[in-house]
């Protein structure tokens, strides 16, 4: 390819990086979403194990239809911005929940404490 060319290096790199977001959420989910939920909150291999299970199928079952409604979706903003603006605070307190040791604080707490003894 000559440089300058509409297909050069720049383009590819421009292309690749547009994953790269989703390559960090991926190697961040596959490597610290099962120690949490085995060492953090406590659960056993096999029920964290059927959480993201339940979890990828929920996706697979949603993910047709989200995509339809965003295919569909016309507004003056464009298609899939109204619904990246509209579901980013709903995406964030999920996502704090889900790693938030609010609910089972209490229970870590007092098995420490039985423990001790």
């Amino acid at each position: 390819m000559a440089p300058g060319s509409p297909n050069g290096l720049a383009l590819k790199l421009g292309y690749a990086s547009g994953t790269l977001s989703f390559s960090v959420k991926d190697v961040a989910f596959g490597s610290f979403v099962l120690y949490y939920y085995t060492s953090v909150v406590g659960l056993k291999g096999s029920r964290a194990g059927l959480v993201l299970f339940i979890a990828m199928v929920w996706d697979a079952l949603t993910d047709p239809i989200v995509g339809s409604i965003s295919d569909n979706l016309r507004t003056r903003r464009g298609r899939r911005h109204p619904l990246a603006v509209f579901l980013a605070v709903p995406y964030q307190c999920a996502r704090r929940l889900n790693t938030s040791r609010a609910g089972h604080a209490r229970i870590r707490a007092d098995l420490d404490v039985r423990e001790s003894f």
